[in-house]
This record gives structure tokens, C-alpha cells and sequence, in this order.
């Protein structure tokens, strides 16, 4: 059985583009664009990741994760975003977020934060 994985992201190439990068690298991928998407993906069924960006168009993806609760987050959430801010890494750090990752994105980091090993120089 594949794991499952949901990729958040509002730019359709980026979203296409990682979701066959992990199709090539054994998982079952989901997408979303928007806030409203996700949480029906997530209503839906289990994710073991999920890739997230911060900012979408219909609300802020640390926020949906904070509304979510623990109970029903994958086992590994990454957060990805073109604005890095200080206040973001800390949100997410209060909120458990196995990484934020800035844009433009080091596929081999993101894959390996997925799989739960340890990121290149980190």
C-alpha cells in the first residue's frame, strides 16, 4: 500500500510538478489549492504527509493547521513559503511543523523531510 500524501499549493505548475515528483517516489499523491480543498482532502482520508504552503488564496495554511488540531494532522507536515518571516518560523514551530522551507524549493531537502530523514545541512 502507497502512503498517502497531500500537496497544498495555490501555483498549479508547482503543484503539478511536486505532486509527480512524488508519484515517482512511490506515493499516493492528493492535491489542493486552496484552504477550502484541503480540509475536504482531509476530511476525506488519512495522510501520513502533507505539504503545505503558508500562504493561499482563501487564508493562511498555519492557521488551517491550528484550526485541524494535532488529532488530524499527517505524522509529517511541511510548510513551504515564498515570505519567510520570523513570525512564521515561530508559528510554525509552536504549531509542530516538521520543517518551513522557503521558496524556491531543494526538491532532494523537501523528499528526504517527507520520508522523515534528515534534510541536507540541516
Amino acid at each position: 500500500m502507497l502512503e498517502r500524501l497531500l500537496i497544498v499549493e495555490d501555483e498549479e505548475i508547482l503543484r503539478k510538478h511536486l505532486a509527480r515528483l512524488f508519484v515517482r517516489e512511490g506515493f499516493d499523491v492528493a492535491a489542493a489549492g486552496t484552504c477550502a480543498e484541503a480540509i475536504r482532502e482531509l476530511s476525506g482520508a488519512r495522510f501520513r504527509a502533507l505539504i503545505l504552503d503558508v500562504r493561499l488564496p482563501d487564508g493562511d495554511g498555519l492557521d488551517l493547521l491550528a484550526e485541524l488540531g494535532h488529532d488530524r494532522w499527517p505524522a509529517v507536515t511541511v510548510a513551504i513559503t515564498a515570505w519567510t518571516t520570523p513570525e512564521n518560523e515561530l508559528r510554525a514551530a509552536r504549531l509542530g511543523v516538521a520543517r518551513l522551507l522557503r521558496k524556491p524549493i531543494d526538491l532532494r531537502q523537501l523528499v528526504n523531510v517527507v520520508r522523515g530523514g534528515t534534510p541536507p545541512g540541516a
